[in-house]
């Protein structure tokens, strides 16, 4: 009886706890929310898996928007969250009043080492390693990878001709992209990469394709971080972890001798960085930096694929490279040049960016002008990326693609497009993507022309629930038809 008595009273103080203070939170701010629910907040049907994360984000950015609010109070199980709906407080959020919110919501933990890179990271830690790392994607490293990534694009267009139709377009993209960012980071005159390329590859795809348990433990990651930090609970196993370091540190030795690679720039660069902290940022680069490109190039040809008028206007263009482009580093040049994929890749972007939402945490009082609301130390902000895209003031027809939205003369909001975050905290990796993703386009284009087989599920592609990036629920399924059996 007594036992009964001491868990009903435990029980009933989190719950008065939660229901009376944690859920009051913007209340007590007086910032408009909806009802939240006890345990789930205001993201049941995320939490079950109903709905992605990123659309139902959307959906407080469009609500948010239509009561003219600059923000919204959400909470993501008992945890209160800013969305931040106004352009003009999102730019100041992320670039003049950068100061008052350097971190990114992310897990780190000390005990893990390859989880203390540049998107987890925080305050000097954060500064010094972007300063050692951002050369590495300057614009004259980039181009000096044309050749390597051309070349692995090379040997998947050739699969192309030979393998049986429809083809999953993801999980081919993916296999791209995969080998790319490998090449690119691990390939030298050792043959550890290709002795260990599958359990790597392996493990990166398995980063991103989640059970439905390990979807729900990636959530409390985000949002509980400091409470995941108290358990024994590992992102990564010893083994991968082990298998990842002495990698860097056969690189390392080596030197890259295999051409032109990120481990030459890196040494060229810096050479105090401690090996634990150059795994940990290279970890990053390949799992995001092949998933992100993936879902780029996916999602375009599959849009080009469905407007069949912009394929071919880009396959007009890709025809002049190949009468003016003499030699592989001239083609590349070229189709770096392409208008129309100059404009296809940011609406692609637009429709479907990489990262749906952008997370902040307020790191010092933040009182925002206008409004009688103060941020604390320790407040999350949400700005939702696919809400500002998506938005109809701001892109009318936003559900069609349209290219011509990013012509040269069109003006907008700076924070209108931020597909890849802005501020001192966007991503670096952007001018690789976007030549990959070129020559990726290009290359296909240049012997196919494609189509979307009709076991593809019909507009709009339902996305997974259980992804935190946009990733379609059955696949992309597609047809390529070689143009020299095109009469």
């Amino acid at each position: 009886m007594l036992i009964y008595i001491c868990l009903t009273s435990i029980f009933l103080a989190i719950y008065f706890y939660v229901n009376y203070h944690r859920l009051k939170h913007w209340k007590r701010k007086g910032v408009a929310t909806l009802e939240p629910q006890f345990f789930f907040g205001n993201a049941k049907s995320v939490i079950l898996q109903r709905e992605h994360v990123g659309t139902a984000l959307k959906n407080v950015y469009k609500h948010c928007r239509q009561r003219q609010l600059p923000f919204f109070g959400y909470y993501m199980f008992t945890t209160p969250i800013l969305i931040v709906c106004d352009l003009d407080l999102v730019r100041k959020i992320m670039v003049t009043d950068f100061d008052h919110f350097k971190d990114r919501i992310f897990y780190r933990n000390d005990k893990e080492p390859l989880s203390l890179h540049l998107v987890s990271i925080d305050g000097a830690r954060w500064k010094e390693n972007r300063t050692k790392f951002a050369p590495l994607f300057g614009s004259l490293n980039v181009k000096l990878l044309y050749d390597r990534v051309s070349k692995c694009v090379d040997k998947y267009i050739a699969q192309l001709h030979e393998v049986a139709q429809p083809i999953e377009l993801e999980g081919f993209v993916s296999k791209i992209t995969l080998d790319v960012i490998a090449c690119c980071l691990f390939e030298n005159s050792s043959e550890f990469m290709e002795k260990n390329r599958e359990e790597i590859v392996q493990y990166a795809e398995k980063f991103w394709k989640l059970s439905p348990s390990e979807s729900f433990v990636r959530l409390m990651v985000i949002v509980f971080p400091d409470v995941i930090l108290g358990t024994k609970i590992k992102t990564m196993s010893d083994k991968k972890k082990n298998l990842f370091l002495s990698k860097v540190a056969a690189i390392l030795q080596e030197g890259g001798h295999d051409g032109y690679n990120f481990v030459r720039i890196l040494q060229a660069e810096s050479h105090d960085l401690p090996l634990e902290n150059i795994a940990a940022n290279w970890w990053i680069f390949f799992v995001v930096g092949y998933r992100t490109v993936s879902s780029l190039i996916s999602f375009c040809l599959y849009e080009l694929a469905m407007n069949q008028s912009y394929q071919m206007r880009v396959v007009e263009e890709c025809k002049e490279i190949n009468s003016n482009a003499i030699g592989q580093m001239r083609f590349l040049d070229q189709c770096l040049k392409v208008k129309l994929i100059y404009c296809t890749l940011p609406e692609t972007l637009r429709k479907y960016p990489a990262s749906t939402m952008i997370r902040r945490q307020c790191t010092k009082e933040y009182r925002v002008v206008g409004t009688s609301l103060t941020l604390n130390r320790g407040d999350n902000v949400y700005i939702s990326t696919l809400g500002i895209h998506s938005d109809p003031n701001l892109y009318p027809d936003p559900e069609k693609f349209l290219p011509e939205r990013f012509a040269e003369g069109h003006s907008r909001h700076p924070c209108a497009y931020i597909p890849f975050g802005a501020g001192p905290r966007s991503c670096m990796g952007q001018r690789f993507a976007f030549m990959e993703a070129k020559i990726v386009v290009a290359k296909i284009l240049k012997d196919f022309h494609i189509s979307v087989n009709d076991i593809t599920d019909s507009e709009p592609l339902p996305m997974d629930p259980k992804a935190f990036e946009l990733q379609t629920a059955n696949g992309i399924w597609m047809n390529f038809q070689k143009k020299s059996s095109i009469r």
